[in-house]
């Protein structure tokens, strides 16, 4: 997605935070569903960039970036079908709402690992 370049937005980042146009693709929304072999790769990295990247969801992008640009992992990151299903935020109310849930939205609540 492209960079907040504009002052005023919440999410504006200098070019010192993220040089570049866009950002690496990266999981959005409400929820996020990583594998665990991708959370083990996540959390055993041992050079963990420094991100001052705003936002949770670029900030994760830059992270996985890091996992197939510098230790070499392979990740798919499925986006299909996210205009029908993607939602921003978790109501159900549609008036003055960005992206709110939709009937095709997935949700998944309380999910183990084991």
């Amino acid at each position: 997605s492209p960079v907040p370049k504009e002052k005023t937005s919440p999410f504006f980042q200098s070019k010192d935070m993220w040089p570049h146009d866009i950002f690496p693709p990266y999981p959005r929304g409400v929820l996020r569903v990583l594998s665990h072999d991708v959370v083990q790769l996540l959390a055993t990295t041992k050079h963990v960039p420094f991100t001052g990247v705003v936002g949770d969801d670029p900030s994760l992008g830059v992270h996985l970036r890091q996992l197939v640009m510098e230790d070499g992992a392979y990740l798919q990151i499925d986006d299909r079908g996210a205009n029908s299903r993607f939602a921003m935020e978790p109501t159900c109310r549609t008036e003055g709402t960005y992206c709110p849930l939709k009937p095709t939205t997935w949700a998944v609540h309380h999910v183990s690992g084991t």
